[in-house]
């Protein structure tokens, strides 16, 4: 490979999803490998960089300025059988090192000023923040030196938590001192590139591979010393780093003006939704929809981004602003008027119980100024029952009999059994005599990380739902259920959900807090009307998700296609 190919697929990368990381992960990757710059059959061979640095070692021990530990002397010596380019050598970090040392284990009490103590936070990609946590003084500072003493040119790498960030002391570093996440290493290679090399995709699966610890990972000095670093002639070392530095500039121009984009892409998506929300005639709302449908591309990268238009869809439903209203219709305040009659008789009758919200008035509530023929009303005030379900754990059991729906079970918009737990018909049947599901009931999970998230179910099998599950039964007669659960799933319900929550061990939403969910109603005609629109809306979200998704999916093809040919 040469550099002009890497160029040509430079943009093919960079464009795709993820694809700047991508690209600073490969150039790293392709300069240890040697297919970054040229080779120079001049350039004096790595070896006998390697040889000055066991001499230099060698010396150190006599002046008893080093000890001969398996740290800085490993037993492995040079590794010749994965040697990449002629010229080039492999050998063990510790082999390498003139000092390869951890920060303090045991670091002094904190001071509120002083000389700064640096943490793995303080190494980044390349440069040291001196934001320091800690500070010491200038005894502890001295005491810290004998064991780090700091010098330039030396590198630092992070080894505890995020292992693998490195950078080289610059000059005129100021005096701090080092805590243990901190590894110090000094060498006779060119320091940026051993600075890149522990950065690099060889190096990061080393640790991931040998990093040891649950709560926060870390390496160990013995085992970092036996990292097998790539070694380039010094000279090329040194084209190497600067190639490098040239291509993370260009990344860096790239990852700008992808942040442009990006800016103004959501600032126009932004305007075109307020468009939709601000539209009070239907040629407006027409020509909002087409602009959003025919520039979708051009407005969104993320096929996450169409969320925020499908909950303006929804936001428009409940506002009265997807459909025209036709004033012939029966108004909501007919129809409340006939469910409240009608719920009255069914107490009476002993159908169905009395509700402590009953006959007591709505507090008025404007979220929004409604159409005229609409109504504000508790969930309660539209529904035949709201309940949960089981809520002492029933028996499972291993054959299938009756399906046991749980919040799991509930997925947006569909019931899924295909991963459920059983019971047996006589359970299912004691848990019946609380709730028994049935077509056009709407089920809501209320317990857990999910709550809110519903599904309404037609003609389902018989199954039983436990208490992570509310049951919702709607006045189908006067109130389109189809209309209940998109209002339930629209924003402005949603943000009653959880403002309702009771956050304990788990989120947990409580019978009476979904009683006073407050949803506009329109005159039932009106409300088949917008569920008809907001189908047909989502069917076109749904279409410009999937056109999004094909084209991140192709870019992401093309993107590993291009890599897979630069690193063969």
């Amino acid at each position: 490979m040469d550099f002009n190919t890497f160029l040509e697929k430079f943009d093919v990368i960079a464009e795709a999803p993820g694809g700047i990381p991508k690209l600073r992960s490969l150039i790293l990757e392709l300069a240890v490998r040697g297919k970054l710059v040229p080779q120079n059959s001049e350039d004096e061979p790595a070896i006998f960089l390697v040889k000055q640095t066991i001499e230099s070692k060698q010396e150190l021990l006599k002046a008893k300025k080093i000890r001969k530990t398996e740290t800085l002397f490993p037993s492995q010596g040079l590794i010749k059988t994965k040697v990449p380019l002629d010229g080039w050598v492999i050998a063990p970090l510790g082999m390498l090192c003139l000092l390869l040392v951890d920060g303090s284990h045991n670091p002094p009490p904190k001071q509120e000023k002083g000389i700064p103590m640096l943490s793995g936070q303080n190494v980044r990609d390349g440069y040291i923040t001196l934001d320091a946590s800690r500070y010491i003084t200038e005894k502890e500072y001295e005491h810290e030196m004998s064991r780090t003493p700091i010098q330039a040119g030396d590198v630092f790498l992070s080894i505890v938590g995020s292992i693998g960030r490195s950078a080289v002391v610059p000059e005129e570093f100021p005096r701090c001192a080092l805590q243990r996440s901190i590894a110090l290493i000094r060498t006779d290679l060119y320091a940026h590139y051993l600075s890149l090399f522990l950065r690099s995709p060889i190096a990061l699966q080393y640790y991931e591979q040998h990093g040891k610890g649950t709560a926060q990972k870390g390496i160990y000095l013995n085992k970092l010393s036996e990292l097998e670093v790539v070694i380039p002639p010094l000279a090329e070392q040194k084209r190497i780093v600067e190639k490098v530095d040239e291509l993370m500039a260009l990344c860096d121009r790239y990852e700008a003006a992808k942040q442009t984009r990006d800016s103004l892409r959501q600032k126009l998506r932004g305007s075109a939704i307020a468009s939709l929300m601000n539209s009070e005639r239907d040629k407006e709302l027409d020509t909002a929809w087409a602009f959003v449908r025919d520039n979708w591309q051009n407005l969104s990268q993320q096929p996450g981004d169409v969320d925020s238009l499908r909950k303006s869809v929804l936001q428009l439903a409940l506002r009265g602003k997807l459909v025209p209203q036709d004033y012939t219709d029966e108004s909501a305040s007919v129809l409340l008027g006939k469910i409240s009659s009608s719920k009255k008789e069914l107490i009476q009758q002993g159908k169905i119980k009395k509700s402590a919200l009953f006959s007591k008035p709505l507090v008025e509530q404007q979220f929004f100024e409604l159409p005229k023929t609409w109504k504000w009303a508790r969930l309660d005030d539209i529904t035949l029952s709201i309940t949960d379900g089981e809520h002492a754990t029933p028996p499972r059991v291993s054959n299938p009999e009756v399906p046991l729906g749980t919040a799991k079970n509930i997925r947006d918009g569909f019931l899924d059994f295909n991963n459920t737990d059983y019971v047996n018909t006589e359970t299912a049947e004691k848990c019946w005599r609380r709730c028994k599901p049935t077509h056009n009931d709407i089920l809501m999970v209320c317990v857990g990380a999910t709550t809110g998230r519903l599904c309404l179910i037609k003609e389902p099998p018989d199954f039983v739902i436990v208490r992570s599950v509310a049951l919702i039964r709607t006045f189908a007669n006067f109130i389109y259920p189809e209309y209940v659960a998109l209002a339930i799933n629209s924003p402005l319900l949603q943000q009653q959900v959880w403002s309702n929550v009771k956050q304990s061990a788990q989120p947990c939403l409580y019978i009476n807090k979904i009683q006073i969910l407050t949803l506009p109603i329109p005159p039932l005609a009106e409300q088949k009307r917008i569920v008809a629109k907001v189908d047909e809306l989502m069917q076109l979200c749904d279409k410009l998700e999937a056109s999004l998704r094909q084209s991140q999916q192709w870019a992401e093809s093309l993107a590993a296609s291009a890599i897979s040919h630069l690193t063969i």
